[in-house]
């Protein structure tokens, strides 16, 4: 990096269930004990963590000994690519998730399981990629990411792909699994750096469909350090 800028984190993420985005809080929460975030101007509203000395337990028992002696400053941005960066039929598609999965469950795991076969999911992407691409193309320039964590399967393939075609740079990228034992292809993407996976047999599935092993790292699902706190303490932070 040059000069003293601060290190910026992407977390991509949409609003399909609340698991995406609490993922991503989750690690930026955590991220927040091990080193305070930094506040940089004109980024989105600051993020407000919590306080290490609240916990039962200290964060630095679990990190490197050579870690405490480093400061790691550091930023992280956390978008809603599809509502953010999507044309309309994409935005629209997407705020139908949570009805259809709550009023006709058989239709949605029809389309799921439809699209979970490599032809239709390939012709899925091209059409998904070609709804966002504009959007991306605009919002990176201005975000200009140093790392980009996806935490939703289908927002991986097309961010890279622009990252690296448009703007002929290379980003170190993760992607965050936050299915525990099964899940659609699309989070198979061999182009990233690192595959987080919560559980041994979504680390093994993830083999079967595609992902090189040496990438994939079992780690657990990204839980809030809030739900270290007495109960008391919880409805406060």
């Amino acid at each position: 990096m040059a000069g003293s800028r601060v290190p910026r984190i992407l977390f991509l993420i949409a609003d399909t269930g609340g698991g995406h985005r609490s993922a991503a809080n989750a690690i930026r929460a955590a991220m927040d004990l091990i080193a305070p975030e930094i506040d940089i101007p004109n980024a989105p509203a600051p993020h407000v963590g919590i306080d290490a000395q609240e916990l039962p337990f200290s964060p630095s028992v679990y990190l490197p000994a050579a870690w405490s002696q480093v400061p790691r400053p550091w930023h992280a941005d956390i978008h809603d690519i599809f509502q953010e960066c999507g044309r309309s039929p994409i935005r629209r598609t997407m705020k139908m998730y949570g009805p259809a999965v709550t009023n006709t469950p058989t239709l949605y795991a029809g389309f799921y399981y439809a699209t979970n076969t490599l032809p239709i999911f390939t012709a899925l992407s091209a059409l998904n990629k070609s709804l966002i691409r504009r959007g991306l193309i605009e919002a990176l320039p201005r975000w200009r990411p140093d790392l980009i964590v996806s935490v939703h399967p289908l927002l991986t393939q097309p961010t890279l792909e622009i990252v690296r075609r448009v703007f002929h740079a290379k980003i170190p990228a993760i992607t965050v699994v936050t299915d525990l034992v099964r899940f659609h292809r699309a989070w198979a993407m061999p182009d990233v750096d690192f595959c987080i996976v919560p559980t041994a047999a979504a680390r093994d599935l993830m083999v079967q469909i595609g992902m090189p092993p040496n990438k994939i790292r079992l780690v657990g699902m990204p839980i809030h350090p809030k739900f270290c706190l007495p109960p008391a303490e919880r409805s406060t932070t």
